[in-house]
């Protein structure tokens, strides 16, 4: 290896002697493709293990594809397309929601009042009479 002022007393030009010694341009070009195509792959690979979803033993799953419904899937641990693709909208089937219209509620799963009005999942209100 020599100093760059030795390259005027040898006649050689810098650039020769930088590539005699190993650091050539081309080589720095390629490693930076490498890591731009190891990063590249990195997030395409985090991309898509986004897809995976698990749907409980009390809820229901379904699957939109572009919006329209593409599948009912049940419990258990699954694999979509992420998004813009495909959507996933988990729903607890098993639960019960009540609301007391003019009464209250008694705690529970109790006894109702005798002629109660309800209002149901889809805001529709019921007599029970």
């Amino acid at each position: 290896m020599t100093l760059a002022g030795d390259h005027d007393r040898i006649g050689e030009p810098p650039l020769a002697a930088a590539q005699a010694g190993g650091a050539l341009p081309g080589s720095r070009k390629r490693r930076a493709r490498s890591w731009l195509a190891i990063a590249a792959l990195v997030l395409l690979g985090g991309y898509f293990a986004l897809g995976f979803y698990v749907v409980g033993p009390d809820q229901r799953a379904v699957v939109r594809r572009f919006g329209a419904v593409a599948d009912q899937v049940g419990p258990g641990m699954h694999y979509r397309v992420p998004w813009p693709i495909d959507q996933v909208d988990v729903v607890k089937t098993t639960s019960v929601m009540k609301v007391g219209v003019g009464f209250v509620l008694p705690p529970g799963d109790g006894e109702m009042p005798p002629g109660p009005e309800l209002l149901t999942g889809d805001t529709n209100i019921v007599n029970v009479n």
